[in-house]
């Protein structure tokens, strides 16, 4: 069992498809987006799952009470409860959901953005995710993800999905994958705040499950506002594994999506 977390920097280091590096040969990260702008860069994030309404080896308060970071030990981790899908959009399209603000000043328009997503593959079978009775349909590599900016809706399909080589796995270890997709052109025409709601990001039901999406945006205005040197936003990718090999709702020093907001 393990935890995978997201990274992000002045550089925009965050969940994609590259393989974790080794200590021998670090790899030189593509650049995506590499452009001077008058503005910056945002992040948001959420999960998909969420805490029981049943208990499971534990009351599902303990897990309400680690997702605000109150509590430690086996009672505070996701595989002390059998995670459900969290889903706040109401829309019958959708098995699970979750929504983030996406605070850029009124005004300003989006020059590049990037979803990703991730989660559990629900496999192998002989692991706690993996023996979870409720999964979606079909599979996560062929999963479109949906994406609502505001009230304007579409459906995304991966540019790149990756996950875990069953020969890495250990026999506690369940396999992931993430994917992600250019979509500034989801934000055309788009300007200032704006509300981002995310569904669909394919990962079972059940003790130890997992899944969240996070989406990184460079904003900008056309000319300086107020007036100011422009600056230069390079955003580079990377996978990594973080903290313990054990996949915790609560793991000290280790980043964690927030919990579902509509």
């Amino acid at each position: 069992m393990r935890i995978w977390g997201l990274v992000g920097t002045l550089t925009l280091l965050i969940l994609s498809t590259l393989p974790a590096a080794s200590a021998a040969s670090p790899p030189v990260l593509p650049t995506n987006y590499d452009q001077t702008v008058y503005g910056d860069f945002s992040m948001i994030g959420n999960t998909v799952t969420a805490c029981p309404a049943q208990p499971g080896h534990y009351p599902p308060k303990l897990c309400l009470d680690a997702r605000n970071r109150v509590g430690s030990g086996p009672s505070a981790q996701n595989n002390g409860h059998p995670m459900t899908w969290a889903d706040i959009d109401s829309d019958p399209a959708t098995y699970n959901s979750s929504s983030g603000r996406l605070a850029i000043p009124a005004g300003a328009r989006i020059a590049y953005a990037k979803l990703t997503w991730a989660g559990n593959t629900g496999s192998p079978t002989n692991v706690p995710c993996g023996r979870g009775p409720i999964r979606p349909p079909g599979s996560a590599k062929q999963q479109q993800v949906s994406l609502k900016i505001n009230d304007r809706g579409s459906l995304i399909a991966p540019d790149r999905y990756t996950a875990d080589a069953p020969g890495d796995l250990t026999h506690t270890d369940h396999q992931f994958y993430s994917a992600y997709a250019d979509v500034t052109g989801q934000f055309r025409g788009i300007t200032g705040p704006s509300t981002v709601t995310v569904g669909n990001v394919w990962t079972p039901q059940g003790f130890d499950c997992f899944g969240g999406w996070s989406l990184t945006a460079v904003w900008t205005f056309d000319t300086a506002h107020p007036p100011r040197p422009p600056a230069n936003r390079s955003r580079s990718t990377t996978r990594m594994p973080v903290c313990s090999r054990e996949n915790t709702a609560r793991t000290p020093g280790c980043r964690r999506s927030s919990q579902p907001v509509g």
